[in-house]
């Protein structure tokens, strides 16, 4: 058990429970120098509940959405029309548009996903080609397009 950056880390001590624990049953976190959270998931889970209030926190968020409605509006309007600024952008607008047409009107019929079939999401390999698709959950989804970058 070494906690050098950079070395192999197997067990770790929990910071709540004081048991040594194997470093799969701990959550990856870079601003520790063994790579992992100081609290194990189970520990973690139990200091949420006890800390964390669910409710508290919509509140919050609807409370800053409405006093900076227009502000987030404008952001995201402008990020919309810098992304279909760009050739790729506007592929990729167009072919969601065709997606979302033709899946409201019943020529393109959504699928479960094609890994583990849950409820998926079109994927376009090529933009050019907006209705042929890959149907992939949002995890499998977002994979595919970390790979890509």
């Amino acid at each position: 058990m070494s906690n050098l950056k950079g070395s192999r880390v197997d067990e770790q001590k929990c910071g709540i429970c004081h048991i040594v624990k194997p470093v799969c049953e701990f959550s990856k976190d870079n601003s520790y120098n063994s790579g992992y959270s100081n609290k194990c998931k189970l520990c973690k889970k139990n200091w949420d509940k006890t800390h964390y209030n669910r409710e508290e926190q919509i509140d919050r968020c609807g409370r800053y959405y409405a006093q900076n409605k227009t502000k987030i509006l404008n952001k995201n309007i402008e990020y919309q029309k810098k992304a279909r600024q760009t050739e790729e952008g506007h592929k990729k607008y167009i072919a969601y548009q065709k997606v979302c047409y033709h899946k409201r009107v019943g020529s393109l019929i959504p699928q479960p996903c094609e890994v583990c079939g849950l409820k998926a999401q079109a994927h376009h390999d090529n933009y050019d080609k907006p209705l042929d698709v890959k149907w992939l959950c949002s995890k499998h989804h977002r994979e595919v397009h970390c790979e890509a970058n």
